[in-house]
């Protein structure tokens, strides 16, 4: 099993890790920090735990989810935003 795949962070039960969308460029091209927004209230789903039954909700799809809600953990020097299934309010698959 080589090292990438070992520290892969999985999801289980009803949760679902999602890679929130934290930078923001403004139009005069200035980026504002995340620490300096609301939390983002979309991102990629980059892990979805066994327990999930709906069947929209896949790696790679794009989650909406209302702000403020769940919980954010850094892990291995990457920020993920962990949800319940309950919590998506919608997904969009960025390939159509």
């Amino acid at each position: 099993m080589d090292t990438e795949t070992e520290k892969r962070p999985q999801a289980v039960n009803n949760l679902i890790w999602i890679i929130p969308d934290e930078e923001k460029k403004e139009k005069g091209g200035l980026v504002i920090p995340s620490q300096g927004r609301v939390k983002p209230h979309f991102g990629i789903i980059y892990s979805v735990g066994s327990n999930v039954t709906e069947e929209k909700i896949r790696e790679g799809r794009i989650a909406i989810f209302h702000r403020g809600i769940g919980m954010m953990l850094e892990y291995d020097g990457k920020n993920y935003l962990i949800l319940e299934q309950q919590m998506v309010i919608g997904v969009d698959d960025p390939d159509l």
